[in-house]
Order: C-alpha cells, then sequence, then structure tokens
C-alpha cells in the first residue's frame, strides 16, 4: 500500500497536508464515542482541528517546540487535541490517567525543566489531580483545559471549578488562519512530536523524544503488514491513548485506514462485550489479560457465538502471549484472527506483527519484523548469533526514538552508535523469519503490559522509616502476567514490629503513593538482608528462585492478583 516514509511530514488528519498516500477519507466516520453515541466524520476532524490549534495558540500562545500535556482517560477529542498541537509546531506528552498526584508532578515537571510547558488538557474524572499536580510545578488554572464530551461525572449546570473545557474554548475564540508549517529536507525525522515516558530497560520513566516520522513510518509498517481495505469498519479503542501502542496503532494506524475509533473511555469487561455487540465492532488491538478474559470470563463463554458475528481481527501487545492462552482463545473463537505485536516505546511501538492470513503462528512467536526494520540478536559480548539462537535483540527502524530528554546516560544504555536499540529483551529467530521473544534482560516487571521498574518502587520504599534495604522482582500471576514483591530488611528501631502490621504499613504506603499497577499486589516478605554481589548489585534472580522454591513447596504454581 505504501511505498516509501514522507521526510517533510507532520503528523495531521488531513491526507494531502501529510503528503502521502492513503486511503481517501471523504465521508468516513473516524471517532464514535460510546458514551454520548457522538461520531466525528473526518470533515469533522479536519475542521475542529483547525480550530483547536487556533485557539490553542491564541488561549495558551502554544507555538513551535512547545509542550502540551495531556493527563486524561481515551474521549473522542483526544486524538484531535494531538493533532491541534501539532498544527501549532508544538509537542504532546500524555499521561496516564490514573498517576498519582506525585508522578503526574514528575512528568510534569521533567517536560517543564527542559521544555516550555504552555498547557495541561485532562478530564472531569482526573481534575483534583490534575490541579494539585499543576499548582507544585506552576501551571495556572488558566492553562488547564477540560476534555467534556463524553462526561461521566460533569455536571451540565457549569464547567467544573471554574476551568474552561474545549467546547467553552471553541466558542471563545472562533478560529483564524494558521500558517503552515514547512519543515526541511529530512525535518520530519528530527522535529518532535511526542514525549512519551518510559521506564527503558531499567530505572525511573524519562521521557523519549518521539519524532513525526518515527509515528508516520511505523503506521506504514502496521499498513504493511494490514493491506487489506477495511474502510468503513470499526476498530475498538479500550487500550489507552496515553501509551504508545494506543497511540500510534489504536489512534493513527486504524484511522489512517478508516477504521472508526469506537473510543472507550475505561474497560470493564462486560461493558466491553456489550460494546462489540452494540457498535459491531471488528477489530482489537488488545494486551494478554483482556484475552484471559475473552477465555476464561463466564460471561465470555456465554456471549462467544454472537461476540464472532463482529470480531474479526485482534492484534495482541505490551506483553507476551502465551501458548496455551493462544489456544484456548482459538478453541473458543475460531473464526478470529489473533496475532501477537512486538515493540516498545523506544520503537515508536510495532516492530514485528503477525502477518493478515499467515495462518497460525508458530509457538508463541511475536510476529515477522516489519519492511524497513533492521533486527540482530547478539550475544554478551556484542556478536551477531545465527538464526534459532538467543541473544538480545536490536533494532535499528526509522520508527526508533531520537533519544531520552536530556538524559546521555540512559541514551547511551539503550541507543547505540550505529542507530540500534538494545531492547533488553532476549529472543531468537527461527529460519522463516518468526520472531521468538523468551525473557527479558532488562530488570522492569511487567504488569498488565504495563511497565514497571522495580528501583521506583525501592526508592519510595526506602523513603519509609521503616525499610532499611529493599529489594522488588515480579512474580508470576494469571491475570496480570506479573505483579511487584517487595523483600525488605526493617530498620533496627523496627526490629520488634509485628510483621503483619508492617506489612499493612508499608502496602498501604505504595498504594497511596503509587497507581494501581504499582502496588505489591505479590506480596511482602521480610529479611535479614537483600542478596548482593561483591560490588553492591542487586541479585534479583536469587529471590526469584526463593519465590518459585517457596510455591513448589506450598504446591501453589503461581498467584492471582484479580486485579
Amino acid at each position: 500500500m505504501f511505498s516509501y516514509t514522507p521526510t517533510q511530514a507532520l503528523i495531521s488528519p488531513d491526507p494531502k497536508a501529510e503528503g502521502h498516500r492513503r486511503p481517501d477519507p471523504t465521508g468516513h466516520t473516524w471517532l464514535v464515542d460510546t458514551i454520548t453515541k457522538k461520531k466525528y466524520t473526518y470533515e469533522d476532524c479536519k475542521e475542529r482541528t483547525h480550530h483547536l490549534a487556533s485557539a490553542f495558540k491564541t488561549h495558551l500562545g502554544l507555538s513551535d517546540s512547545d509542550v502540551l500535556a495531556i493527563y486524561a482517560p481515551n474521549d473522542i477529542d483526544y486524538p484531535l487535541t494531538i493533532w491541534a498541537a501539532f498544527k501549532t509546531g508544538a509537542i504532546v506528552s500524555s499521561a496516564n490517567p490514573a498517576y498519582t498526584v506525585e508522578e503526574l508532578e514528575y512528568q510534569l515537571k521533567v517536560l517543564s525543566t527542559h521544555h516550555h510547558l504552555k498547557g495541561l488538557v485532562t478530564h472531569p474524572n482526573s481534575l483534583e489531580t490534575a490541579l494539585q499536580a499543576a499548582k507544585r510545578v506552576g501551571i495556572s488554572s488558566e492553562r488547564i483545559l477540560l476534555m467534556s464530551s463524553s462526561l461521566t461525572e460533569h455536571s451540565p449546570s457549569g464547567t467544573p471549578k471554574g476551568i474552561l473545557t474545549l467546547e467553552g474554548l471553541l466558542k471563545q475564540y472562533p478560529a483564524q488562519p494558521l500558517p503552515t508549517i514547512k519543515l526541511d529536507p529530512n525535518g520530519a525525522a528530527k522535529k518532535v512530536a511526542f514525549l512519551c515516558f518510559s521506564s527503558g530497560t531499567t530505572g525511573l520513566p524519562k521521557a523519549v523524544r518521539i519524532s513525526h516520522r518515527a509515528v508516520i513510518a511505523n503506521v506504514i509498517i502496521v499498513l504493511r503488514h494490514c493491506d487489506e481495505d477495511v474502510s468503513g469498519e470499526r476498530a475498538m479503542a479500550v487500550l489507552p491513548y496515553y501509551h504508545i501502542f494506543g497511540l500510534v496503532v489504536v489512534m493513527h494506524a486504524s484511522i489512517y485506514r478508516n477504521l472508526a475509533n469506537v473510543v472507550v473511555p475505561k474497560f470493564a469487561f462486560e461493558s466491553f462485550l456489550d460494546t462489540i455487540i452494540e457498535f459491531r465492532v471488528a477489530h482489537f488491538c488488545l494486551v494478554p489479560p483482556m484475552v484471559v478474559l475473552l477465555v476464561k470470563h463466564p460471561a465470555a463463554a456465554r456471549r462467544c457465538k454472537e461476540i464472532q458475528k463482529y470480531m474479526k481481527q485482534i492484534i495482541c501487545g505490551a506483553a507476551p502471549l502465551g501458548q496455551e492462552l493462544t489456544d484456548q482463545f482459538h478453541n473458543l473463537y475460531p473464526e478470529v484472527q489473533i496475532g501477537q505485536g512486538y515493540g516498545m516505546t523506544e520503537t515508536a511501538t510495532l516492530v514485528a506483527l503477525t502477518p493478515r492470513m499467515a495462518g497460525w503462528p508458530p509457538g508463541s512467536a511475536a510476529g515477522v519484523i516489519g519492511p524497513n526494520i533492521q533486527l540482530k540478536i547478539v550475544d554478551q559480548s556484542g556478536k551477531a548469533v545465527s538464526f534459532g539462537s538467543l541473544g538480545e535483540i536490536l533494532i535499528r527502524s526509522p520508527s526508533n526514538a531520537l533519544d531520552y530528554l536530556k538524559n546521555p546516560k540512559a541514551t547511551a544504555e539503550t541507543f547505540d552508535a550505529e542507530g540500534f536499540v538494545h531492547t533488553g529483551d532476549e529472543g531468537y529467530i527461527n529460519p522463516h523469519g518468526w520472531l521468538f521473544v523468551v525473557d527479558r534482560l532488562k530488570e522492569l516487571i511487567k504488569v498488565k503490559g504495563n511497565q514497571l521498574a522495580p528501583a521506583e518502587l525501592e526508592g519510595h520504599l526506602l523513603s519509609h522509616p521503616a525499610v532499611a534495604d529493599v529489594c522488588v522482582i515480579g512474580v508470576p500471576d494469571e491475570y496480570a502476567g506479573e505483579v511487584a514483591r517487595a523483600y525488605v530488611v526493617r530498620a533496627a528501631e523496627y526490629a520488634g514490629r509485628d510483621t503483619k502490621e508492617l506489612d499493612q504499613e508499608l502496602s498501604r504506603y505504595v498504594s497511596e503513593h503509587k497507581v494501581r499497577y504499582k502496588w505489591l499486589d505479590g506480596g511482602i516478605e521480610f529479611l535479614d538482608s537483600i542478596p548482593k554481589n561483591p560490588s553492591g548489585k542487586l541479585l534479583r534472580r536469587v529471590l526469584r528462585d526463593r519465590y518459585k522454591a517457596s510455591l513448589a513447596s506450598k504446591g501453589h504454581p503461581h498467584i492471582s492478583s484479580k486485579l
């Protein structure tokens, strides 16, 4: 379908503005609100995006290389807010709408330290947290705007806290002409579109600089895998737009194919099933815990035949989809094509994907490598290995991110001089070109597809006076994939404290300050010392082995968080 990647194009709802070939969007519905039933056609999106851009420029002074932050659940105006910011030349940084005040404050501080952070777009359900975090970093309430098209808790009598909604903004500022942003040759490869936060291979979240070309290139990669004409069909936008998978694949790749995004603000499984049927949704990007529910939830078993009337294709990503779960899904939904995708924030999402009509993927393959992507597997010395041999997965692609914002040390650890991203994942390629991801060399814990850096929880727990030392690991979980478990050495003055009481206190200390997926659902165990090597490095492997041994002695293969 596409044979090249534009080098002077900004991400835009207008195919002509992007300067490259796409399916004709004229007259197609692009966005559907599942709560209000409101719809935006391509023409609506184009007009509203321009009006929002004009209003952002007038009200916020938003312009080239400024930053607009978004802290909101999925909303019909989320894509338009992004495109409007791009139309002014600005950069967008999306934040997890479940973040606590402290977590959002951290992201906003990083942004405001290195850029002009001109505004924060949020949602009534997230407003209290947004106001507190914004105040801490010096963002005035006049610079906070509310998405309001699918409000569930908004009184029609007025705007919460007197904050301006996007609708109010558009009424206050008539649309004005905007200058066309012209880039130098290959300018799209350098022009930053997104600052997405990722833990990388270790440590606290870092701002990943992702260019316009990277996103467009990745969309083209996805479309080369999924090259059938699906114009007029519908895709479920249930994965969060703030996440790189939702941002690039769900939002942009789907809409570029004229697949209407059926926008779901929050995942609730039985409502999810209702939405499939009500809106006749055919295409899905999901994470493994959602597939678990489609296989094991009683409501799915009752309605699987009805669901299959509409469901055609699933791309599963963010965490591996095991062979056993894949087989169970295939047995229950034999008419639905399900495949995996592999990528990360640093590659602007997918670099491998199950091709359409590829037949059943071998084993638990993550997919085949996309066009214009170079992948190599290297051993510990950095030497490339042959087919079938295990090693670290390295990626070079036009969709690779530029670097970590003002973090040369972390950048050097992940982005090498030859342009390869070191993923921190261990895998191999079979002779037929299928990629298999078998383990993580990096320390990250994957909870329901979300990245959790152990160092973040360790640092937080160490700030509690009862904790003298700590190590956090990921432990298996039937539903979430992994959950966090902490091994704690008590401070001397807490040595005589009841462990059950202290367990509850520390668990509460985490849950009060961290987003839900970072909670210690794997439990807390108190030790006399944390295993370390002679240089002081935490030996997480020893603790993982300890945990496995304890489960084996009790006859339990894994736990279930029931998140």
